[in-house]
């Protein structure tokens, strides 16, 4: 048994270079590293959990503060460059540094290969597994856990899903919400909502799990997990009291897919309870009935994952999705007047110029709905994970360049993802992002 931890840090790292990933910003504090906050203090009341959030701290901030023993750091493919840094900031300080997250998830040996300061990489669901980590727990039982054994070796334990049943309602106290609901009000101070707040109701996709999802998806989550609406609520009204919360964004993949859990969170409403709600959604998913439910439950704003207007393009990402879905899903909407986000992802395989002019067409139809709010517009990015990675792994000349690398220029893999599998290239795509943001006020990119 290792020595009782007094102090774990959790850290997530702030994105150099750039701040487009605006439908987040430093609105929403991380919802995992909260998570696991809670079960950690929840465990082991004696032990100090505190989380540095590199959306509202810089990255020169984050590294004087380190000073835990145990720092454990959430990696995506944008943050992953500071995670690095930070991570050896805090091995010099002597701690012990576990990563996390989608983007070690996906890369867990590559990184254990390349980077010797650090000491674990923990893969998906990690409130269990840092919890077994910082009480001391053998490495090989910890469930999730990657490291390197006395021989350094490196060992990948069995990955298993936390039971979302099992889990605290998540706690804020580790972070001033205050922060977050100012930065928003500062940005949009005209919405009819002011202090927005992030939970998840779900974890999964069961189209990703019944075809692997689409060729863009670089989401870590394996199987399709759904908590008890009873649970939702009860956090939903802790967050009203706690926080005065008057919109919850749910993060989950795609909230509507259960009808019957749709149904049972309608009828679990608590009718003191009515804040507004954001969600995400497929098109194929969204008919009569469950469109009304939304309506019923105070939804505010449905961000749609359209991807592309060009159905062959659609076909081609393995969306799952027609455009008659598309067109079907967002007159119900109007119809029943809740806003509609499109999300549009360029550069899909086999995108050319035509496609990109029938895209760009029904962008502006679905702009110039009543209920049309905004839209966001990114160019493909095949993140590790990823179907569109393994398809550039594939190629020889793609694979000898990017096998066995953990840090990649993404700007870099988009545009030989572009080279390889695109008919229109790169200053085309990027083109017709610009012209389509201007369709709406609000149009967002994602890189």
């Amino acid at each position: 048994m290792r020595p009782l931890t007094k102090k774990i840090q959790l850290v997530n790292p702030p994105i150099p270079g750039f701040s487009s990933l605006e439908l987040v910003k430093n609105y929403f504090a991380p919802l995992g590293l909260l998570s696991i906050a809670t079960c950690l203090s929840s465990k082991m009341p004696s032990v100090e959990v505190e989380i540095l959030d590199g959306s509202i701290l810089t990255l020169g901030e984050i590294k004087r503060r380190l000073e835990a023993e145990i720092v454990g750091i959430s990696t995506n493919s944008f943050n992953y460059p500071s995670a690095l840094k930070i991570a050896q900031t805090a091995k010099k300080k002597g701690a012990k540094v576990v990563l996390g997250g989608v983007h070690a998830s996906f890369l867990p040996v590559n990184i254990l290969r390349n980077r010797e300061y650090l000491d674990a990489i923990v893969v998906g669901d990690g409130e269990e597994s840092m919890v077994d980590y910082v009480q001391g727990k053998p490495f090989s039982e910890i469930k999730n856990l990657v490291y390197r054994d006395e021989e350094k070796k490196i060992r990948m334990n069995e990955v298993a899903n936390v039971d979302l049943s099992k889990l605290p309602v998540i706690e804020r106290k580790f972070l001033d919400q205050s922060l977050y609901f100012e930065a928003f009000q500062k940005d949009y101070p005209n919405l009819p909502y002011k202090k927005p707040i992030a939970i998840y109701s779900q974890k999964g996709c069961p189209w990703r799990d019944k075809t692997g999802g689409c060729v863009f998806c670089g989401r870590m989550d394996k199987g399709f997990r759904m908590r008890s609406p009873k649970q939702v609520w009860e956090e939903i009204e802790y967050l009203v009291k706690s926080y005065e919360v008057d919109l919850v964004w749910d993060v989950a993949d795609c909230f509507t897919t259960s009808k019957d859990w749709l149904s049972a969170f309608l009828a679990s409403k608590p009718k003191h309870l009515n804040p507004l709600f954001m969600v995400f959604a497929r098109a194929d998913e969204l008919d009569e009935e469950r469109v009304k439910i939304l309506k019923e439950i105070n939804c505010y704003r449905v961000i749609l994952g359209v991807e592309s207007g060009d159905e062959n393009v659609l076909k081609r990402s393995q969306k799952g999705t027609t455009l008659q879905q598309i067109l079907s899903s967002a007159k119900l909407l109007e119809e029943f007047r809740i806003n509609t986000w499109p999300s549009f992802v360029l550069g899909l395989p086999g995108e050319s110029e035509k496609s990109l002019k029938n895209t760009y067409s029904l962008a502006k139809f679905l702009s110039s709905l009543k209920n049309a709010e905004a839209l966001t517009v990114s160019v493909l990015i095949p993140f590790p994970g990823s179907k569109a990675f393994a398809f550039m792994l594939r190629m020889p000349k793609l694979a000898e360049k990017y096998l066995g690398r953990d840090l990649f220029d993404l700007e870099e893999l988009q545009k030989d993802w572009v080279r390889y599998f695109c008919h229109a290239d790169f200053a085309c795509l990027k083109e017709y992002q610009e012209k389509m943001l201007r369709l709406v006020p609000h149009g967002t990119r994602l890189i």
